[in-house]
């Protein structure tokens, strides 16, 4: 984990009263919303970003997705469960 991260963890869980909850901007135009792990590697409910019109949206295992919804940048859609970071 990162300095920012730990730090922006310790703000959560102290006067925030969480540490469920991030906004982590990752390589290549990826964010991340939502819950984290205590690695800080997304777990529960979130959304990945991977630019403008493409994300995948749903529940993350140890920083992979597992259930959810993928929305392609081309109006493609597949939801159901994930296996190996693949629809």
């Amino acid at each position: 984990m990162d300095l920012s991260l730990f730090l922006w963890h310790i703000y959560n869980l102290f006067f925030m009263g969480s540490t469920q909850s991030y906004r982590i901007p990752g390589p290549n135009k990826t964010l991340y919303e939502g819950e984290c792990n205590e690695e800080g590697k997304p777990h529960g409910k979130g959304k990945m970003s991977y630019g403008e019109k493409c994300y995948f949206e749903g529940v993350f295992l140890n920083g992979a997705p597992e259930k959810g919804k993928f929305h392609y940048d081309n109006g493609d859609e597949y939801e159901g469960q994930i296996k190996n970071s693949k629809p």
